[in-house]
């Protein structure tokens, strides 16, 4: 039997990843649930949260030995696979990512899908308050917003996170 520890993909039942994280270092597997922040919109108020970065994945090492273990756990549903064998990622895959969790910050996920001369307000950040103009997507996560004040007009780059839909 192969008692030699590697990574894998676990799947899971959607937004219990951190619970069900929390339950498996509890039975001594090693995880790794890389988290980013984002902002969520709640009826009377927004705050920065964090959520897994890939939804209901949870990384687990881990050998033949603890694949009954790691599926008994409440919440898991089965290990991710390909040909019919459990998929292993490479530990310097694991440590790549790792890495480039560790600037997080960088990372933004939003729901808000905006396009080019759409209104927006500004809702963190120095210039909150001030409403203005998609003039162009950077990506996914970034736009350069035009801004009418004191007859002025300018251009700033600023994160989606930061804006919502006028």
């Amino acid at each position: 039997m192969d008692k030699e520890l590697k990574w894998y993909v676990v799947y899971t039942k959607s937004r219990s990843e951190k619970k069900i994280n929390e339950r498996l270092e509890k039975i001594g597997i090693e995880t790794y649930l890389p988290l980013i922040k984002t902002l969520r919109q709640w009826s009377d108020r927004k705050k920065k949260v964090e959520i897994p970065l890939i939804n209901s994945y949870i990384f687990v090492k881990a050998n033949k030995l603890n694949y009954t273990s790691i599926l008994n756990t409440e919440g898991v549903i089965n290990f991710i696979k390909f040909e019919n064998k459990h998929a292993s990622i490479p530990d310097n895959q694991i440590n790549n990512l790792k890495i480039l969790m560790q600037d997080s910050n960088d990372i933004t996920v939003s729901n808000n899908e905006f396009i080019k001369g759409e209104k927006i307000k500004i809702e963190f950040g120095k210039f909150k308050g001030y409403n203005g103009e998609i003039k162009e997507l950077k990506g996914k996560h970034k736009l350069i917003v035009y801004i009418q004040a004191l007859n002025t007009s300018f251009s700033l780059e600023i994160s989606v996170e930061n804006v919502s839909k006028v």
